[in-house]
């Protein structure tokens, strides 16, 4: 299982060298992945605001968008075994994807708690739908390449 390397995962993909058991771990970990992470932000104590219901409501758009444009990319290239390459390749995408936002939140929170803390979570919570567009973007990205003929450059990325 790659928890990085997005471009060897995508060639053993393209080759159909991921097993079905592999397949199920990738799975298995996106699930328990998502469950956690739902009941870890289910016991952050919240008020809500108008920007995170903006927010919530543009995450919603991007992921139906994000989907459908994920799978019409697939579409154009083989077409084949849409759903495996979706969730295999959100494993490495997701915890890349995870660490510039951890690293971004944390730089913002910090700038913006000395500078002006009340712009503080609505700049956080458009930094979290580009967090979605980054989701979505990177795995266009990647099964673009999957489903056409060739992954360029490096294995090691």
């Amino acid at each position: 299982m790659y928890f990085w390397n997005t471009r060897q995962l995508a060639l053993d993909l393209r080759e159909g060298k991921v097993t079905e058991r592999q397949q199920m771990w990738y799975l298995f970990a996106f699930v328990v992945f998502a469950t956690v992470g739902m009941y870890v932000v289910s016991w952050v104590p919240i008020d809500v605001t108008a920007s995170m219901i903006l927010a919530g409501v543009a995450d919603v758009v991007v992921t139906i968008y994000g989907l459908l444009e994920c799978y019409q990319v697939n579409n154009r290239g083989d077409g084949k075994d849409f759903v495996v390459r979706f969730i295999c390749m959100s494993w490495p995408v997701g915890w890349r994807v995870l660490a510039c936002f951890l690293v971004l939140s944390l730089v913002f929170s910090f700038i913006l708690g000395i500078v002006a803390s009340t712009y503080a979570d609505p700049l956080l919570n458009v930094l979290g739908v580009g967090v979605t567009v980054a989701y979505f973007g990177l795995i266009r990205k990647w099964l673009i390449e999957i489903s056409s003929a060739e992954i360029s450059g490096e294995t090691n990325t």
